[in-house]
């Protein structure tokens, strides 16, 4: 009778251990597989959407132009809140415009991915991104507003196209 109350707390104890090491391993599995789950997303256009995802990766997608904004508190970007986290903008095809003042003071910008749909550039774009070093513009960009690049301390290296219009 000892021997198989032995028994009865050794597997007890076996099944105790693998249990832990599967919880364990689960929730491990589940920390991977989130790490760059969305924080935030929304709308920033009538049919243009956004998200920032744990990375510090803004994606704007859709199709036509992005909403304007204001550097004043009354007309702010979606994402201001977000601001300080956000490393890398990436604006998908089908976007054609980039807004005014899309990313006013996201001063941890680093680089930013634009797709050849986008043919301008609005007011203050990308002013006040301190960190932002280099970026490429697309030949389908005619425009590029005023301040677009003002305050990009960083900014060593911008390849501008031929068929640039007006800026």
């Amino acid at each position: 009778m000892k021997n198989k109350g032995h028994h009865l707390y050794t597997t007890l104890f076996y099944l105790s251990i693998i249990c832990i090491t599967a919880i364990f391993l689960f929730t491990t599995k589940t920390q991977e597989v989130y790490a760059a789950d969305v924080i935030s997303s929304g709308t920033c256009g009538s049919k243009v959407t956004w998200t920032l995802d744990g990375d510090g990766l803004l994606t704007v997608s859709g199709t036509g132009s992005m909403s304007n904004y204001s550097y004043s508190s009354n007309n702010l970007t979606p994402w201001n809140n977000y601001a300080a986290s956000i490393f890398s903008v990436k604006i998908d095809d089908g976007v054609t415009s980039i807004g005014k003042y899309a990313f006013y003071n996201c001063y941890n910008i680093l680089n930013v991915d634009i797709s050849e749909s986008v043919t301008s550039i609005g007011d203050g774009a990308f002013n006040g991104c301190n960190s932002l070093n280099s970026i490429n513009i697309p030949e389908g960009i005619t425009k590029i507003g005023d301040a677009t690049f003002r305050y990009c301390y960083d900014l060593s290296k911008i390849v501008i196209p031929n068929g640039l219009t007006n800026i």
